[in-house]
């Protein structure tokens, strides 16, 4: 895009250049014949140089027009539009040529020169832009803005710096500069299909998920193999948890691109959580199979194996990754919660202590030991278990139920008593066959609630 714009900017602006660095020069008014100008001062050959320049630029002969450039700099005054021009010829060349530091740095020696440059403001916030570099990039392409092309299709360069600016202003979450900015550029130019997936950013930005969820299928109609709009779309309806709606746009994408291993990744992610975790199995298997070595990928399959009914063929994918892995709190608390449904008791038990001794802010595996000790008789340890899940979560159903069974097979019946009144105000009902068995321990304990 940049090289389209520059090919159509540049031989405008050299026809532009003709007769204002002429006039700059200090030649007579309509003279053309070399014989019968007055000698040119050294420096009025600058605007000679920078046109021979970009005549070299638009041949892709960047090292001559670089050298024409620098020759040029060295004759213009250092503050002087002809200055500011020569940066911002450079500044291209670099971008070109993929030497960010050396464009950017052009750039700012554009402006330097030339303050009131258009080109090297906009230059410069687009490259901000591309780095992410939001606020920054905002105060440049703001100036640009303030400021009028050359030369060229102006509607459609100030149209282009709107949108950049509205992305960036949206990068900010300024929903509303950003809507300025997207408006002022559907003024000067028709609308362009990442409009609508900008909208929908906004739209998301100020809570209108209904407006965003319309502007994302809008963008998709209108291109159906729009990946900005389809993973927008995907975003939102997963945080919905509208997982099937995400898998239905998925699937076309997947199918033209089925060794993309994101959109795999993905697409597994929001069957699964559609319920069809067969499915997901399937695309996963086939990931693993494209990358064997990936432990992201591995995880994704033992986790899925795990929580999908098929512990026994997670166990060796845990093995595995934990032997890579082997300080991996979250990994040994997967592994230690997959033992659990092998009824691995003594193993899940050790892996649920290693991975709660390198972080022990995890509710979920205090329960999993307390659970794995409990089955062992160890119900000393899994009232320690359950006091440690305390400082980071308060009780539930599950959780008093194991204290209550515990303390009453330890034979401290006053607290056992108490805890099983507990479970049953914290159960309400959800857990039946529990809920008979503690009335019924409560009854033998002679305090019926």
């Amino acid at each position: 895009m940049r090289r389209l714009l520059y090919a159509l900017l540049l031989p405008l602006m050299l026809l532009t250049a003709a007769g204002a660095l002429a006039q700059a020069a200090g030649l007579p008014p309509g003279s053309s014949d070399p014989d019968l100008r007055p000698a040119q001062p050294a420096r009025d050959k600058a605007p000679d140089l920078i046109a021979k320049a970009e005549d070299a630029i638009l041949g892709n002969r960047y090292p001559a027009a670089l050298t024409l450039l620098s020759q040029a700099l060295a004759l213009a005054p250092a503050k002087s539009t002809v200055a500011g021009r020569a940066y911002y010829d450079r500044g291209y060349i670099e971008e070109q040529q993929n030497n960010a530091a050396a464009a950017q740095s052009a750039y700012q020696s554009a402006i330097a020169a030339d303050p009131n440059q258009f080109e090297a403001h906009a230059a410069l916030g687009r490259m901000l832009q591309a780095q992410q570099k939001w606020h920054e990039a905002q105060t440049q392409l703001t100036a640009a803005l303030l400021l009028q092309p050359a030369s060229g299709d102006r509607n459609a360069i100030l149209a282009a710096t709107d949108r950049a600016l509205a992305q960036v202003d949206a990068a900010l979450h300024d929903p509303v500069g950003a809507s300025d900015a997207l408006l002022a550029a559907l003024r000067l130019s028709p609308e362009q299909p990442d409009d609508d997936i900008l909208a929908a950013q906004l739209a998301a930005q100020q809570g209108n998920m209904d407006g965003a969820d319309a502007a994302y299928r809008k963008a998709l109609r209108l291109d159906p193999q729009s990946q900005p709009a389809m993973e927008g779309l995907v975003h939102l309806l997963l945080q919905q948890r509208n997982y099937q709606e995400a898998a239905n746009v998925l699937a076309p994408f997947v199918q033209r691109d089925p060794k993309n291993a994101g959109l795999l990744a993905q697409y597994a992610s929001a069957l699964n959580g559609a319920g069809q975790t067969e499915a997901a199995i399937q695309q996963l298997q086939t990931l693993h199979t494209q990358l064997p070595g990936q432990p992201a990928v591995t995880r994704m399959l033992a986790d899925l194996y795990s929580t999908g009914g098929k512990p026994a063929q997670a166990a060796p994918l845990y093995d595995s990754l934990l032997a890579a892995d082997a300080n991996n709190a979250s990994l040994l608390a997967s592994a230690a919660e997959n033992d659990i449904r092998l009824q691995r008791w003594p193993q899940a038990m050790q892996r649920f202590q290693q991975s709660l001794h390198i972080s022990p802010a995890q509710p979920e595996a205090w329960s999993g030991e307390a659970f794995a000790a409990w089955q062992l008789a160890q119900y000393q340890a899994a009232l320690n278990a359950l006091t440690q899940r305390a400082k980071y979560s308060p009780d539930d159903a599950a959780t008093m139920f194991l204290k209550a069974t515990s303390l009453d097979h330890l034979n401290h019946t006053e607290q056992a008593i108490s805890a099983y009144q507990q479970f049953l105000t914290l159960a309400n009902g959800h857990f039946a066959e529990e809920e008979s068995q503690t009335r019924q321990r409560l009854r033998e304990l002679n305090a019926v609630p």
